[in-house]
């Protein structure tokens, strides 16, 4: 079974969000870390909870970071205890149920924004649209289709990265 390494992709994160922080530091110089890796029993009682396995490139992601507050900006990416709570994001996603040929139990939020409606979806159920393993950036309605949650993480921090050098002050 393959496996995912996240460590890179984390510090390359945690090294934006530093410049950012001394770029702007009235916006950024609060930034969190990740959380300590998700107990391997946490994460199984997720499966458990939603009856369905986690595509291997998120579960390895929280087997190296328990969920990331403040990940991209004001997106959150769930802890485990987080996942097991239930409904997040649920009432910024009506349009996109409307929209789009998913069932409720087929997807997992793993990220919301505190500030804004974006929310993080893995698809855990092929559907007409989607694939097991997507991850899907929604705000309101469809943002981007990454085909795995590796895809989505890796954007992020280069998204993050360009932001950074668009700030005043970039070399």
């Amino acid at each position: 079974m393959k496996t995912f390494n996240y460590r890179d992709d984390i510090a390359r994160m945690a090294y934006w969000k530093s410049i950012a922080a001394e770029r702007e530091p009235s916006v950024y110089a609060d930034w969190k870390a990740p959380r300590l890796k998700a107990d391997e029993r946490d994460l199984f009682a997720v499966e458990k909870s939603i009856g369905k396995m986690i595509p291997i490139e998120y579960f390895d992601f929280l087997r190296t970071a328990d969920g990331w507050t403040e990940f991209f900006i004001s997106t959150d990416l769930l802890s485990s205890v987080e996942l097991l709570s239930g409904s997040h994001g649920q009432d910024v996603l009506e349009y996109f149920f409307e929209n789009h040929a998913i069932k409720a139990n087929d997807f997992l939020v793993i990220g919301e924004a505190k500030e804004d409606i974006d929310v993080i979806l893995l698809v855990l159920a092929p559907s007409d649209e989607f694939n097991t393993g997507n991850t899907i950036w929604v705000r309101g309605d469809v943002v981007e289709v990454y085909e795995n949650f590796t895809e989505y993480f890796g954007s992020m921090v280069n998204l993050f990265a360009e932001l950074v050098n668009e700030l005043d002050g970039a070399e």
